[in-house]
């Protein structure tokens, strides 16, 4: 008995131990797991503060982009925003150590390198682009003008011809009365006339020829790679505030027709992803080649169908619409510091005379008036040699007006000139000179200004302010005729200093926003070519002119590119071509686009952030106008190139 007792006390105290053993089996089991979820609570907690500071980097990108175009210097230029790696690239938390040192980047590709291979640290202008919104509205308001750009009317059954030169080279010509044929021929910014328009369902079949027309929006959008008539006339139609569909585009009725179902919007876009809307756009037309979307052209942008995106591999990227377009692109039409410009074509001569002689000197504002006012007697001449050369038969002609018809037979009536036509023509000359007197000084109740009568208003109506410069105008001063030269010289040299100055004080309306201007500085290649008058030789040369010797964009040090009159100070153009390129060019736009990509000097998480930044609204700060997260493209750039280390 006590023998079985014994065992029976041994048995159990060995299966306590088994259950002890077991035990501390679990306990270690818990304790590990617990430690292994520790140190993944732990891993992903510092993950997520990483990312939560690279998102951070990214967003003080934004916010310096902010701050640096809120800010403008005591001259009312803004800081360099091209390419400032000093200023563009910056550390925003220090550590001993690669792996905790975060930096954010303002990355931009390198418009000027057709390679696609560089980049430069700055910001994106989207005056550099060409404004679709600015273009519809153009040709809308060209339209509501009505016949404010077409010449006079022949006689029934007659024929008119318009012959345009200089700035509005690209007018349309305008027909004869009933039953009458019109032809239209143009030079200089505008190129030759081409047949549009929109809402009339026309075609604009004449940019064939590939010459850019101010008249014809379609002209200007087929410049741009991958565009075609259809699209052209499609995009343009979806924009436009009538249902009428243009000869190669589609409206409403299209819209209407597909599943899901919904209409043209007919007013301007918002963000260009709207495009997508359009008839036959897809992404691949709006993004081309270069998926991740940061202007290089990477391994996999150039490999056939081996990996994403398709691609041709012909070793160049072809970058799509994205590049090129834009709905924004805009200026405020006022002074640097807010103040409103001075109107150079205000009616009221007298007060525009105090205005510049308040702002410039007197000098200035004599000039000024005179050159408005001689211009009105030099229309007062062709008006009367007009009359002089139309001996009954129904012809005028001006030059500089540009404008001929013909209701019958030119000439003199297709008889030689006698001298009795002759001395006829010498009394009208005579009584044309009187004119011009009664138009520049003469006259009772005369309002003057500078010794000049500007009782008769009005004058010529300035299309660019680089028609005063290096010019000459005849007035009479104090009852005597005066040659008056410009204060502005025609050299480089001179307009480095008073150019910025000259275009910020002065502007030629009243509008609010000037849109659509495109910043020759950075515009690619492609897009140059929209602009009138603008050809392949002259776009080739600027691009040349903004790059450096190392391939690298070439940074403005003195200020002489604030204007697009660099292309004049540096010998790009003459003159004359600039004051027809002048409507089209902007120095600087007031609505930026900025990619941020913050991130660590070792590698680990990123953030890449693309914002549109609108400094152009009245008495505010720059507004961030919108804000997209971009890193699920991928970070875009490799670290050396972000670091700037080979």
């Amino acid at each position: 008995m006590r023998h079985a007792s014994h065992l029976r006390s041994s048995s159990r105290r060995g299966s306590v131990l088994l259950v002890v053993l077991v035990v501390i089996a679990l306990l270690a089991l818990g304790a590990y797991s617990f430690s292994e979820l520790m140190v993944s609570e732990s891993h992903a907690t510092g993950v997520f503060g990483r990312e939560a500071q690279v998102r951070a980097a990214a967003d003080s990108g934004v916010e310096l982009a902010t701050a640096v175009l809120g800010l403008p210097t005591e001259e009312g230029a803004y800081k360099n925003v091209v390419h400032d790696p000093q200023n563009f690239v910056r550390t925003i938390k220090e550590a001993d150590g690669p792996r905790g040192r975060a930096r954010f980047n303002l990355v931009a590709p390198n418009e000027s390198d057709v390679t696609c291979t560089t980049i430069r640290f700055g910001l994106i202008d989207e005056s550099s682009k060409l404004n679709l919104n600015a273009l519809v509205a153009a040709e809308q308001k060209q339209q509501s003008r009505g016949t404010s750009l077409t010449s006079g009317s022949g006689a029934t059954g007659g024929s008119t011809s318009t012959t345009s030169t200089g700035a509005s080279g690209g007018a349309t010509g305008s027909s004869g009365a009933t039953g009458g044929s019109s032809t239209s021929s143009g030079s200089g910014a505008t190129g030759s006339t081409s047949s549009s328009n929109s809402s009339t369902g026309s075609s604009s079949t004449d940019s064939t020829s590939g010459t850019v027309s101010a008249s014809d929006p379609a002209s200007r959008l087929l410049m741009i790679p991958g565009m075609t008539y259809e699209f052209a006339d499609a995009i343009l139609d979806f924009i436009d505030n009538d249902d009428t569909p243009r000869t190669n585009g589609c409206e409403s009725e299209y819209y209407n027709g597909l599943s899901p179902a919904y209409s043209a919007k007919n007013s301007p876009l918002e963000s260009l992803d709207e495009l997508l809307l359009v008839r036959g756009v897809t992404s691949e037309y709006l993004y081309g080649e270069d998926f991740n979307r940061n202007g290089l052209l990477d391994p996999n942008e150039n490999d056939g169908d081996a990996s994403w995106p398709p691609d041709n591999a012909d070793g160049a990227l072809q970058l799509g619409w994205s590049a090129y377009l834009t709905v924004f692109g805009r200026e405020k039409n006022t002074r640097w510091d807010g103040t409103n410009r001075i109107n150079i074509n205000d009616n009221n001569l007298a007060d525009l005379y105090d205005k510049l002689e308040e702002e410039f000197d007197a000098t200035v504002a004599q000039f000024v008036i005179a050159y408005r006012v001689s211009s009105q007697a030099q229309a007062a001449v062709n008006q009367a040699v007009g009359g002089a050369n139309s001996n009954g038969s129904g012809s005028t002609q001006s030059r500089g007006g540009a404008t001929s018809s013909s209701g019958g037979t030119s000439g003199s009536g297709g008889g030689n000139t006698s001298t009795a036509n002759l001395n006829q023509q010498f009394s009208q000359l005579q009584q044309a000179a009187t004119a011009i007197g009664s138009a520049i000084g003469g006259g009772s109740g005369a309002v003057t200004r500078g010794g000049m009568d500007l009782s008769k208003g009005g004058g010529k109506q300035i299309t660019s302010l680089y028609e005063l410069i290096g010019a000459t105008a005849q007035a009479t001063v104090n009852g005597s005729v005066t040659t008056l030269e410009s204060p502005w010289a025609a050299d480089g040299g001179s307009m480095t200093t008073y150019l910025p100055s000259l275009l910020d004080t002065l502007a030629i309306n009243n509008d609010e926003f000037t849109d659509g201007r495109i910043n020759a500085a950075q515009a690619r290649y492609e897009t140059l070519l929209t602009i009138p008058g603008m050809n392949e030789a002259l776009a080739e040369t600027i691009l040349g002119k903004r790059q450096g010797a190392d391939g690298a964009p070439l940074v403005d040090t003195t200020g002489s590119r604030a204007t697009a009159g660099w292309l004049v100070i540096e010998g790009v153009v003459d003159l004359p071509t600039m004051q027809q390129l002048d409507p089209y060019l902007t120095g600087r736009g007031g609505i930026y686009r900025v990619n941020s990509i913050g991130y660590y000097d070792e590698a680990g998480p990123f953030t890449r952030l693309e914002a549109v930044i609108d400094t152009t609204q009245s008495k505010k700060p720059p507004v961030v106008l919108f804000l997209k997260d971009l890193t699920e493209l991928g970070r875009g750039y490799p670290q050396s190139l972000l670091l700037g280390t080979p």
